[in-house]
């Protein structure tokens, strides 16, 4: 076997296959008894922040499809606002870790109102929304920014965006 092998599970079944090709081209899949939820190296560099960095028991990003609120602490994985408003309310801090990014998809708002988003990286695609307001923050990380795609809705009423030092 000269090419890349996969793990998935093909089948549906809740157990990894692992999927290889030989020199031919011929496709060979061997069944396991791996969880299909426990694919821990399962992206380019194992992480969406392309570290290389191995971290146990990695789960894939946190994607809200429906309005949410954070209740403070850290988060270790990337964040996707698919739909509907993550709020981060007065006196409450969503600390990120290194290498993750929120994602605020068309149709998706994040909201800073009066709370703090430490460490952060934070893209807004094309139609969706940010509001930064009631003195909320975004801190970024040293390698964090702050993306607007053409398209994006941002609104910085009352609250401010820090770079790193």
């Amino acid at each position: 076997m000269d090419n890349g092998v996969c793990v998935s599970d093909v089948d549906g079944d809740g157990k990894n296959e692992i999927i290889a090709a030989d020199k031919s081209g011929n496709i060979y899949a061997w069944k396991t008894n791996g969880k299909s939820t426990a694919i821990e190296w399962g992206r380019s560099r194992f992480d969406t922040g392309f570290t290389g960095e191995y971290i146990p028991h990695y789960e894939d990003p946190k994607v809200l499809t429906a309005s949410a609120e954070w209740g403070g602490g850290a988060f270790t994985n990337d964040i996707i606002v698919r739909s509907g408003t993550f709020k981060i309310p007065s006196g409450k801090t969503l600390q990120m870790r290194d290498g993750y990014r929120i994602y605020v998809l068309e149709g998706g708002t994040l909201e800073v109102d009066g709370g703090t988003i430490q460490n952060a990286d934070v893209l807004v695609k094309s139609g969706g929304t940010l509001n930064i307001k009631n003195n909320g923050g975004i801190h970024l990380n040293r390698y964090g920014k702050l993306n607007a795609e053409k398209g994006a809705i941002v609104n910085a009423l009352y609250g401010e965006v820090q770079t790193a030092r």
